[in-house]
């Protein structure tokens, strides 16, 4: 268990729990502090348990916890490492004890890259041992795959994805294929949207986020436009410190484009952010206490040729 501000749990707790019974309640103990704090809870073998965020406390954007399984594997099989109060009253993992084999786990750092309006590259990091993973695409919003999906079996750690609808939102899942004869659990679907032009017509834009108290954009979003559709969101994945992080937009040449201050999220007045183009020019700037969520803070044209950039600050 962990605390991202250092003060402790502030009163979250968390269920383990086997066969719906509870073994464990997580928490309680952790008062100070920003850990880690080590429980160990015996389980029964080749039983299912899960792990279950029962309160989440004073302060539930603080909450991080893992599991990992037992000696002489050591190997983490559920890491909440972000701010996700929305995951209160939700189980946060389930599976089944084996005390006796390493976990087939799925592979970390799944990206998506190269994305045009009908196809995209998504690739992951290898796991030693591991040859051959599956992948399935689906729109956004579509039920996450069960155990008996079935998707495009690839060997290696990339998959160049082809036949996609322009302008649309996807979710991309991998998962291992191991020498046991379960595969691992998919892993948490990496969105993207395809755009509205050919990878040879974009460049990339660079939005920095900056925050001023140094615990990240606390569930601020912020979408980019063009021609009124949504092709990149930032804000989601700046969850600690004071930044910069800078998020790259691939957009088209020659077309509008907007960002726009979601609603939601907290500590608006924390947020900053800038705009620089494919050549390192500021195009926009707001500092910290600027601003209103819920407002366009920024339209211009996209231009991918040096010194053709026209843009309008509101």
């Amino acid at each position: 268990m962990q605390d991202s501000f250092g003060d402790g749990w502030n009163g979250a707790t968390m269920l383990v729990r086997q066969n719906g019974i509870i073994v464990a309640t997580l928490g309680p103990s952790f008062i100070n502090g920003f850990g880690p704090i080590d429980i160990a809870v015996s389980l029964c073998n080749n039983l299912p348990f899960d792990l279950f965020w029962e309160n989440g406390g004073g302060f539930s954007t603080e909450v991080r916890v893992s599991i990992i399984n037992p000696s002489p594997f050591n190997q983490v099989l559920y890491a909440l490492t972000t701010s996700s109060p929305g995951l209160v009253g939700s189980v946060l993992y389930s599976g089944t004890v084996d005390c006796d084999n390493p976990a087939c786990l799925p592979p970390s750092g799944v990206t998506v890259s190269t994305i045009g309006d009908t196809s995209a590259t998504v690739s992951w990091t290898v796991i030693p041992g591991v040859t051959q993973y599956e992948v399935i695409v689906l729109p956004a919003g579509s039920p996450a795959p069960t155990a008996s999906s079935t998707g495009e079996i690839v060997t290696g750690n990339s998959l160049e994805l082809t036949g996609l609808t322009a302008t649309t939102l996807y979710d991309v899942y991998v998962r291992s294929i191991c020498s046991t004869p379960t595969p691992s659990n998919w892993t948490q679907p990496a969105s993207f949207n395809t755009t509205i032009c050919e990878v040879a017509n974009q460049c990339l834009y660079s939005f920095i986020l900056t925050d001023s108290f140094g615990d990240g954009w606390n569930g601020n979003t912020m979408n980019v436009t063009q021609n009124g559709i949504v092709v990149g969101v930032i804000g989601p994945t700046f969850t600690n410190g004071f930044g910069p992080v800078t998020v790259t937009v691939p957009l088209c040449d020659n077309l509008p484009f907007e960002l726009f201050w979601n609603t939601g999220g907290a500590f608006a007045f924390e947020v900053g952010v800038e705009i620089i183009d494919p050549f390192g020019e500021q195009l926009f700037i707001k500092l910290p206490g600027e601003g209103t969520q819920g407002t366009s803070l920024y339209s211009g044209f996209v231009s991918c040729t040096p010194h053709l950039a026209q843009s309008r600050i509101h």
